[in-house]
């Protein structure tokens, strides 16, 4: 036993005596700014800690054909503790990655140095990694961040290693991130991404409600694209700091893998007293004319706040309209809801539109957060009476004369007053006695005028007489 342990000892020291007397420092070729498709070049060093001389017969690397390394010089006689400085050159392909599998710029190893050389008979090995990085071509620009709380909306704008301070639960985020590939527009080097992936992965998810955490497309040469990413924090959520982590994820048309992460944190605030009118409105939000000028405002209150409230309040106020309401007191405990309803009448000679602002207040008085509403109020235009149009009497038109037509009676018919004969068709035969006939009335006439001559005459005479 004691044997066997004493010839793995001996040839532990051998080994370790063929290793000891070289060492070689770990190159890496290229770096965050290496282009691809050419050949680069790195120094780097081999060391004799022997006492005696070493002749370097040899320098080889484990690498693929396809980096075709080489070393120069390849052969060189080592002095005790001298030191040999060698330059290796290998070609960095189209398709070298940019970044590792957590999306960060990396040098990747892709062989072994192996250096050997003898000190008299016995042959002495160094050996050391060989590395290489290339360019990395994407990036993640400044992001704009849209908050939608229950008060209001902000805008704020992020870094890589900023923050987003001052959030509430049940605040509503959306993100715009813009994404560069930063390969040259023309030329030989211009490279195209087809495949490019942005996500959004946030430390504890189960504060949120996440939306769209993930967008795919393609990307030209020297061209951007603005993502859009956006999630809700829960209303329940507690105060504390999460880390959102946004990731860009591209192949670009050689195969190669480029990347970019921004790491962001998200301070969420709980506040000890927070009541929040959420899903408020007024009923009408627009006052026509002649209708009621009575408007109701309707709306539920989150108590979001650390603590229960005892004495909870809402109130409409408007300075313009001379309006103040309140409504009774209220309980409300820690992420419970309360609904609300209050009515206003809005002045007769108001028109325009108006803020209408809805207050919570805890304790009674003690004022909390404010939601403003938009009111609008039509002004009643009075009508113009035009005067009458003075009314004009037509003038009648003159009667037209009635034209009895002319009929032609055969001879020997006479016709009556009255009667009428059409024409073409033979009148019916008259008869009539002497007195009807024009006989009578001129024998009648002849008598009259005899008569009135012989009074005339004897006029005459009794006046001669006298």
């Amino acid at each position: 036993m004691k044997k066997a342990l004493l010839l793995i000892l001996s040839i532990l020291i051998l080994c370790v005596g063929a290793y000891a007397d070289l060492t070689v420092s770990s190159p890496t070729i290229g770096g965050t700014d290496q282009e691809r498709n050419v050949v680069a070049t790195k120094a780097f060093t081999v060391t004799n800690t022997a006492t005696t001389a070493v002749n370097v017969t040899g320098l080889t690397s484990s690498a693929e054909s396809k980096y075709e390394v080489t070393f120069s010089p390849a052969t060189f006689v080592l002095p005790a503790s001298g030191t040999q400085t060698v330059t290796v050159s290998a070609k960095v392909p189209k398709n070298f990655n940019a970044v590792d599998s957590d999306l960060k710029e990396a040098a990747f190893k892709i062989g072994e140095i192996t250096v050997t050389g003898t000190e008299g008979t016995t042959t002495k090995t160094g050996k050391a990694d060989l590395k290489m990085q290339a360019e990395n071509k994407l990036s993640l620009r400044k992001g704009k961040a849209t908050i939608k709380g229950l008060t209001g909306t902000t805008t704020d704008s992020f870094r890589d290693a900023g923050s987003l301070k001052d959030l509430k639960p049940g605040d509503e985020l959306n993100f715009e991130i813009t994404v560069e590939n930063n390969f040259p527009s023309s030329g030989s080097r211009e490279t195209d991404m087809d495949d490019v992936e942005v996500t959004l992965e946030l430390s504890d998810d189960s504060d949120f409600d996440m939306g769209e955490d993930r967008d795919d497309f393609s990307l030209s040469s020297k061209d951007t694209e603005v993502s859009k990413l956006d999630f809700a924090i829960v209303e329940d959520a507690v105060s504390r700091t999460y880390t959102m982590t946004i990731k860009a994820d591209a192949t670009d048309e050689n195969g190669a893998r480029h990347g970019a992460v921004m790491l962001v944190s998200l301070e969420v605030k709980r506040d000890a007293h927070d009541l929040v009118l959420r899903k408020a409105s007024l009923s009408p939000s627009r006052l026509v004319c002649g209708a009621s000028r009575k408007v109701t405002l309707t709306g539920e209150v989150l108590n979001r706040g650390r603590l229960d409230e005892d004495e909870a309040v809402v109130e409409v106020r408007s300075d313009d309209l001379a309006v103040v309401e309140k409504s009774s007191a209220f309980e409300l405990n820690e992420d419970d809801t309360h609904d609300v309803k209050l009515q206003f009448t809005v002045p007769a000679d108001a028109t325009g539109t108006f803020n209408i602002d809805a207050l919570t207040s805890y304790d009674l008085t003690k004022e909390n957060n404010v939601k403003t509403l938009t009111l609008t109020v039509d002004e009643c235009k009075e009508e113009v009476k035009l005067p009458e149009p003075v009314k004009t009497v037509p003038t009648p038109e003159p009667k037209k004369e009635e034209v009895t037509p002319v009929v032609q009676v055969p001879p020997g018919v006479v016709t009556q007053p009255g009667q009428t004969v059409q024409q073409g068709v033979p009148p019916a035969r008259v008869t009539s006695t002497f007195r009807e006939s024009n006989n009578y009335l001129l024998l009648l006439a002849v008598a009259c005028a005899v008569i009135l001559v012989l009074i005339v005459a004897l006029l005459a005479a009794t006046a001669k007489r006298r």
